[in-house]
């Protein structure tokens, strides 16, 4: 049996190998996960850093002796925030009658939201709850994390052009370039929707949507004929990349995943695959 689970672990490890080499391509399906959401694997509280407008859930670890044992019941939990523009959003959050100054709650995640520009202190304070008599516990330390509030990084614009010239006949991949701001935080993700038309301009098959993954290298993104644009129709000779939404390292990390400041106009961008012209027949003209 233990044989057995070994070359199920070992056999699993491959395969996750496997599966982050071929995630290097740069397109991906789906925006990661939020890390604030993931924290509890941080021991740590250093500092952190939201984007403006962002609603951002935060995580405590409990007293891990506490926790375990059979004396106590669940902790409480003192949430504070002290800085302009920022909120806690303790509304479904459950209070617990722990004794103490202040309320505390059961809950071990909380979710701040920031408005304005600034530096913010997010506080909280455990208290423990031993069974014999719930009011009697204790304040633990009180842990402090910094949170620094910056603006959203803009998207100028669209550029070089609106549009990319295939050349005759397709190539394997196209490239759509988009300045940045400096004050990005690579990687982007970027979200768009392709849609091809044919020679006349009318509408063919049907718009995709893709999620791009910029890492600050080049600021571009590049469509490939069979992936991208052949998914929307492999019989188109127009293809429209219209942009959606832009996340940064910073804002993607938000609950309600804060966009960009995309200033771009136009927001699309086009990739004219110029058809090989098929030469007709020689005739006679005939002598009138």
């Amino acid at each position: 049996m233990k044989k057995m689970t070994m070359l199920k672990s070992i056999a699993t490890l491959a395969f996750l190998l496997v599966v982050g080499m071929n995630l290097s391509a740069q397109v991906i399906a789906t925006l990661p996960a939020a890390k604030a959401i993931t924290a509890p694997g941080d021991t740590s509280s250093v500092a952190d850093t939201v984007s403006i407008g962002a609603v951002m859930p935060y995580f405590v670890h409990p007293d891990a002796a506490i926790k375990g044992s059979a004396l106590y019941n669940p902790s409480g939990f003192k949430w504070t925030i002290t800085g302009a523009g920022a909120t806690l959003n303790t509304g479904s959050l459950t209070p617990t009658a722990i004794g103490g100054v202040g309320t505390y709650y059961t809950d071990t995640m909380v979710n701040a939201t920031f408005a304005t520009l600034g530096n913010i202190t997010l506080s909280t304070i455990e208290r423990s709850s031993p069974k014999f008599s719930v009011t009697s516990g204790c304040d633990g330390n009180q842990r402090d994390l910094a949170v620094n509030v910056i603006k959203l990084p803009s998207v100028p614009t669209i550029a070089p052009a609106d549009v990319t010239q295939g050349g005759c006949g397709s190539s394997a991949t196209y490239t759509v370039k988009f300045d940045f701001s400096s004050n990005t935080k690579f990687p982007i993700y970027i979200s768009y929707t392709i849609s091809a038309f044919d020679i006349n301009n009318n509408p063919v098959g049907t718009p995709v949507s893709r999620i791009y993954q910029i890492n600050g290298a080049a600021s571009y993104i590049t469509v490939d004929k069979t992936t991208d644009l052949d998914a929307a129709s492999a019989s188109g000779v127009k293809y429209t990349v219209a942009l959606g939404n832009m996340w940064d390292r910073i804002s993607a990390n938000a609950t309600n995943r804060n966009a960009l400041n995309v200033n771009a106009s136009p927001l699309s961008a086009s990739i004219l695959i110029l058809p090989t012209p098929k030469t007709g027949i020689i005739k006679h003209i005939k002598t009138l």
